[in-house]
């Protein structure tokens, strides 16, 4: 099935997913859940209101640029004590606001890395999907200063 702006990506990703990832499952930790898919809606907000106002685009908005690093830094002292929030502790959304606010954290690249890590490992597990690792392997590469590439074209950080 496509959808009606023809676009097949997202139904092609979903065939990615698997079965587990689609399941309901059991949420182990509620609140957890909640405050971060608060600290994604409150990005998605402010995003807004950026656009709306002309100020998104003309360079990294400062109002944009303190939601990125406080939902970063909050992201991480959760990692500190829980590890990475897949969907067996937050749910599929929950786990789903981790990995944007991961991908919003441009900010701080080291921290980006340190998050595909664990996503990498989470996707070995079956507890997070094969586009996030994707898609935040991307946004790093993309972020990355120029660098040597070796012989078989994988680039040296």
């Amino acid at each position: 099935m496509i959808p009606a702006n023809g676009s097949a990506g997202f139904f092609v990703r979903l065939r990615d997913v698997g079965p587990k990832w689609c399941q309901a499952g059991t949420v182990l930790d509620e609140a957890l859940r909640e405050e971060l898919t608060a600290m994604r809606a409150e990005d998605l907000r402010v995003r807004d209101e950026l656009l709306r106002s002309g100020e998104l685009g003309q360079g990294y908005a400062p109002r944009m640029e303190a939601v990125h690093r406080r939902n970063a830094s909050r992201l991480q002292e959760i990692i500190a004590q829980h590890g990475w929030p897949d969907i067996e502790l937050v749910g599929s959304d929950g786990a789903m606001a981790a990995w944007f606010i991961a991908q919003h954290a441009i900010g701080d690249p080291d921290f980006q890395r340190q998050a595909l890590t664990l996503v990498q490992e989470k996707v070995k597990q079956g507890r997070a999907t094969a586009a996030q690792e994707a898609y935040l392997f991307d946004r790093i590469a993309i972020g990355l200063p120029p660098v040597e590439d070796d012989k078989a074209g994988w680039r040296k950080a």
